[in-house]
């Protein structure tokens, strides 16, 4: 049982918590297509990604100017770190992942993006793309380069995507690398 629990549970309850999880994709989805103003579109990525990534949700709360979405982004109810692990997996290796990042890319860069706070951007919009696995990540954003249809704007959208994950590749090989000789200088 302990063994099923690290990989995510039986073939059927990950089944299960990947239809969880597309669920949830979908109910994001339809929160940021009724949103009037940028704190229900952070509000509605915080309740999908505080069950994948440890969120640091007062600091997002209190970016939040509005009053009713700050309250729902602190009662969120946040996973242990086994259950976010699962979580985490059926968002990335099913097709929940896929289906957020174009909702991303295409929706919430071009209309909201630029208006959200630095600090609630990095928790609940970068988070998707830096602290995924990074084959799921490149499948998703590279295909978007080559899009037909797509607009500069979208163009440019995805580009700066690409670009602030590359940079948080950097920074994590340029802290590895520290690290390492840190333990050899010692």
């Amino acid at each position: 049982m302990e063994k099923e629990a690290k990989a995510g549970g039986s073939g059927r309850e990950r089944e299960e918590l990947e239809t969880l999880t597309i669920t949830k994709v979908a109910e994001v989805s339809a929160a940021i297509d009724g949103a009037k103003h940028v704190d229900e579109v952070i509000r509605a990525l915080h309740s999908l990604a505080a069950l994948l990534f440890p969120v640091d949700s007062p600091l997002v709360a209190g970016v939040i100017l509005d009053e009713r979405s700050r309250n729902q982004i602190l009662s969120v109810v946040l996973p242990k770190d086994g259950e976010r692990n699962c979580w985490k997996n059926a968002f990335y290796r099913g097709s929940a992942f896929p289906a957020l990042s174009r909702i991303l890319l295409y929706n919430v860069a071009s209309k909201w993006l630029a208006d959200f706070p630095k600090l609630a951007r990095k928790q609940v919009y970068d988070s998707f793309f830096v602290e995924g696995p990074t084959t799921e990540i490149v499948q998703a954003l590279v295909p978007s380069l080559k899009q037909k249809g797509s607009t500069k704007d979208d163009f440019n959208v995805i580009c700066s995507n690409i670009e602030r994950y590359y940079s948080h590749v950097n920074y994590q090989i340029v802290d590895f690398v520290l690290r390492c000789n840190h333990s050899v200088n010692n």
